[in-house]
């Protein structure tokens, strides 16, 4: 197989599986999730439905409660009984409204049948044996046939049954409005009874035999879920249909409200997804299939055409040309390398004629010259003779030359270990000098540090110099305030003094501040008599400070100088290392040298030996 189709099928079929895999987790999410919706939205609606239901008769029930706790105290009776009646049996909902009593006596809102016994009937039987209102079945009146139920209630006085009421509600009016209600296109909803039977049905009605007798009995099982005490939301196959529902109980009455719709309704949206889904992902592959198949023609066509090239190179034939890409990626640079390559390999096959043209050309000049050789050979064995008698001489030259260079090698290699020892000790001096270096920049280091603390000790002592003259003036103010004090304790002690008899306390505190007055003019004495000697004392400290701060800065400079001076001889010895490693780097190359002129010598010496012997 070739390699378009191999990547077709490498890219393509990963990319099948993974569309096909994608669409089917999205089908079951989107179907999940529609089947939730929609138990969602029938979950709501059956039980709005069931509660509107529910409360109509709920509603009833409370009514004929109340009617009868009023009757059990004051029941009317006679015409106003038939006239209670009869309003009761014209509100609005209620088909008819009745009472039969113990005796066998009745009164109803409508007509009865002649001989009619109400003792005899289920409503009044179940009313009578409980003390709460009894809902009863679906049922046909006596009197029209029209489908009711019956709410009944004893009344009692003092525990002794008095009569039964009840009340007749048109089923048809119960859930009339569900009628109005359309659950999807072809859903529907209904009400169950107790056993199973259609109370409201689109296409049944209470006539037909119950759910669960339904086709022999067919579908028991579903009337016995529909009828269940829990709200259920299931699937499940009714006259060869498929369909979704949902049963709600209707309260307390018995009743069952079911919501069906067909299962390919109920889906039809997951359904239309899936077609667009698979529609979404074909165009999709046929769009990556057209761009995967354009990139891979455009990536082929390029290694088809490089393909060719090689087979005609294999065989022998460089008049092929390849032509070069304009692609900037990794095949159009396969394409021009190939190219290059071939223009390359083409023009050393026609350098290799050419070079063979030419050594077929000197070959026929090396036959011309081979004749020239040989009448060269004649003057040449003439020439040996003289050779001979000139070897003679050139042997006793090579001779003294060898033992010049022997003495040559000899003081080399003695220059070169006076070189080492000189490399030592400029490596050793170069070692020191960095070192001291170190010890002086260390040195620098402290006196700054020491210059800096001669500063910082500087600036304190002047602060407090400077505090020491603020306290003067302090003290002085101080001198000032006793000597104002003493003169206003004088003016009190006179004041005291005129007062007479009056004044004696006054003056005894004008002489106590008097007092107060001189010992703190005597302590502002003794205080300025210690500032004046602080004052001198802090003056020294501050001269001998600011010397010395003077003397470090001075010693910082020189030290610094020194540094400088280091710096420079540390320079100048790395330099002398520098030139004495050339040095050595010469002299082992002119050792080298030495050795090689030695044994070139003696190379010329033994040649000139060998020629001397072959001349003679």
């Amino acid at each position: 197989m070739k390699l378009k189709p191999k990547m077709l099928l490498s890219i393509g079929v990963p990319l099948i599986i993974v569309f096909a895999v994608m669409g089917v987790i999205i089908y079951l999410l989107a179907s999940d999730g529609l089947r939730t919706s929609r138990l969602i939205a029938m979950t709501e609606r059956s039980g709005h439905n069931a509660a509107i239901i529910d409360g109509n008769l709920l509603g009833k029930s409370e009514t004929l409660e109340a009617i009868a706790m009023s009757w059990a105290d004051n029941m009317p009776e006679g015409e106003a009984l038939q006239d209670a009646v009869s309003h009761l049996g014209s509100r609005p909902g209620v088909q008819s409204f009745y009472i039969g009593k113990p005796d066998g006596s009745y009164a109803a809102s409508q007509s009865l049948p002649a001989g009619y016994d109400p003792r005899t009937r289920d409503w009044y039987k179940n009313a009578a044996a409980s003390d709460k209102v009894e809902i009863s079945p679906v049922y046909p009146t006596a009197s029209d046939h029209t489908n009711v139920v019956t709410l009944s209630r004893a009344v009692r006085r003092n525990g002794e049954l008095i009569g039964v009421i009840g009340m007749n509600l048109a089923v048809e009016q119960i859930t009339e409005f569900l009628k109005d209600i359309k659950v999807g296109e072809t859903g529907s909803l209904f009400v169950l009874g107790p056993n199973s039977e259609y109370i409201y049905h689109k296409k049944f009605t209470l006539d037909d035999p119950p759910l669960n007798e339904l086709d022999g009995g067919k579908y028991k099982d579903l009337a016995a879920r529909f009828t269940s005490d829990e709200a259920q939301a299931f699937e499940a196959e009714f006259q060869g249909v498929k369909k979704f529902f949902r049963s709600e109980p209707i309260g307390t009455t018995g009743w069952h409200i079911v919501i069906e719709m067909p299962f390919s309704e109920a889906f039809a949206a997951a359904t239309r997804m899936s077609y667009a889904i698979l529609g979404i992902s074909l165009a999709a592959l046929a769009l990556l299939g057209g761009i995967t198949y354009y990139f891979l023609t455009g990536m082929i066509s390029p290694i088809e055409i490089l393909s060719e090239s090689m087979g005609f190179i294999s065989k022998g034939d460089l008049t092929h040309k390849l032509p070069t890409s304009e692609r900037v990626d990794e095949v159009g640079v396969l394409q021009n390398s190939s190219s290059a390559m071939l223009a390359t390999l083409r023009k050393m096959v026609e350098d290799t004629v050419k070079a063979a043209e030419q050594v077929l050309a000197s070959s026929e000049t090396l036959t011309a010259s081979s004749t020239q050789t040989a009448n060269a050979s004649q003057a040449a064995a003439e020439a040996v003779v003289d050779i001979a008698e000139r070897a003679a001489e050139q042997n006793d030259i090579v001779e003294m030359a060898n033992e010049v260079a022997h003495n040559m090698g000899e003081q080399t290699r003695d220059i070169a270990k006076v070189v080492d020892a000189s490399t030592k000790v400029a490596d050793e001096t170069g070692k020191a000098t960095r070192e001291g270096r170190e010890a002086l920049q260390k040195a620098v280091a402290g006196v700054e540090n020491l210059a800096e603390g001669a500063v910082k000790v500087g600036t304190a002592v002047q602060h407090l110099y400077d505090g020491s003259k603020n306290i003067a003036e302090i003290n002085e103010v101080i001198t000032n305030i006793s000597g104002q004090t003493k003169l206003l304790a004088l003016n009190a002690a006179i004041e005291a003094a005129r007062a007479g008899e009056q004044g004696k306390g006054f003056a005894v505190v004008a002489d106590e501040v008097r007092k107060l007055a001189e010992q703190s003019e005597q302590a502002a004495q003794e205080i300025s008599t210690v500032i004046g000697k602080n004052s001198a004392q802090i003056e020294s400290t501050f001269a001998l400070t600011k010397s010395q701060e003077d003397e470090v800065k001075g010693n910082v400079g020189q030290v610094r100088a020194a540094d400088e001076k280091f710096a420079s001889i540390a320079g100048s010895v790395e330099a002398l290392t520098e030139q004495v490693e050339k040095l050595t780097k010469i002299t082992g190359v002119l050792e080298k040298d030495c050795k090689s002129t030695v044994d070139t010598v003696q190379k010329v010496s033994d040649l000139s030996h060998a020629v001397q012997q072959k001349a003679t």
